[in-house]
């Protein structure tokens, strides 16, 4: 019904455009990927509801949109966005662990830091300090000949930041809410990453899925050598904190677990989310869609957005735009 109506399924915006009926359409597809058969139950019911019997056509193409462009604004951009500003405040201090869990980057504390290292150690330990996608090792690693070493992956990748919990709670049982939010600080949700493939992640250029941890590209995915949007690999995940105990070669730095104890491998359906957030934003075209608007209005030197959130997007187009038109008025 609203693919029928370009003017009510196209959404303008800082010069870009995305179909709505596709955003309907990529929703209700990968419902069940964020929350199971609660998550489709959810979806299909906001969607039929736009379209009651009582309501007449015109006000049912606009409730249609209006829905899409709700989830575009204040669901998918904040996915799409939180991950990036997290990638980018790191930056700002690269002394400090991955602010995108549970602790935010302006109010971390000690405590706060000495729990974010712990985090990391483990996940150094379980993933035996090597990127998962590449297996090139951490500059920590013990050196060994022809050892091809990977920079900057001692900053574990989380998952799901805590946000993503508040933006789930339509689609997720509150039994499941509980139980991962009171994982959300595990080594769970956490992979080791280098650098370039952390930034794709962050994206949702590439997930794993929850079944075979197998990799799936969608857009552009730096680091990943020969592989292209379509291809996938199977990621074998592992405890391999075990190598680093007693009687083996320790990494340089003190990063070896103190006691043998087994380290969780990432919780599926944290991939899971990942991976219907991921395929939301390639079904639909929004994932390009907010690349464009971003690059093209707002965007520091470093490639991530600053931006916080659409009504901040919105504000920096419309002063864009009004300086763009400055000397037209001049002159006038």
């Amino acid at each position: 019904m609203l693919a029928a109506n370009d003017e009510k399924n196209t959404f303008e915006f800082g010069g870009s455009t995305l179909k709505l009926h596709a955003v309907l359409h990529a929703m209700l597809h990968h419902a069940v990927g964020c929350g199971g058969e609660d998550g489709r139950h959810y979806t299909a019911s906001a969607i039929s509801s736009c379209a009651a019997p009582a309501r007449g056509h015109e006000q049912t193409l606009t409730m249609l949109r209006n829905l899409a462009k709700t989830w575009v604004t204040h669901l998918l951009f904040i996915f799409w966005n939180d991950a990036s500003r997290s990638a980018w405040q790191y930056r700002a201090d690269s002394r400090l662990p991955n602010p995108g869990i549970r602790f935010g980057f302006q109010n971390l504390d000690w405590a706060a830091i000495r729990e974010r290292s712990a985090f990391k150690d483990q996940l150094l330990s379980r993933d035996g300090y090597r990127c998962i996608a590449t297996g090139k090792a951490d500059e920590c690693y013990p050196h060994h000949e022809n050892e091809r070493y990977c920079l900057g992956i001692r900053t574990p990748q989380v998952i799901l930041p805590f946000l993503a919990f508040n933006l789930l709670r339509d689609y997720l049982s509150e039994k499941t809410l509980r139980d991962m939010e009171d994982s959300v600080d595990d080594p769970a949700n956490g992979l080791l990453l280098s650098c370039e493939l952390r930034h794709g992640f962050s994206r949702f250029n590439w997930c794993l899925e929850e079944t075979d941890y197998k990799l799936e590209i969608y857009g552009g995915a730096h680091g990943l050598s020969g592989m292209r949007p379509g291809d996938s690999k199977i990621i074998e995940f592992g405890d391999r904190s075990a190598e680093f105990q007693a009687g083996q070669p320790e990494p340089v730095g003190k990063h070896s677990c103190e006691g043998r104890h087994e380290i969780p491998v990432p919780d599926p359906r944290y991939l899971r989310i990942h991976a219907a957030i991921a395929g939301v934003l390639h079904m639909s075209g929004a994932g390009k869609f907010f690349y464009e608007i971003v690059r093209e209005w707002y965007e520091d030197e470093e490639g991530f957005s600053a931006v916080q959130s659409w009504e901040e997007l919105e504000r920096v187009v419309d002063v864009a735009e009004l300086e763009e038109q400055l000397p037209a008025i001049s002159i006038l």
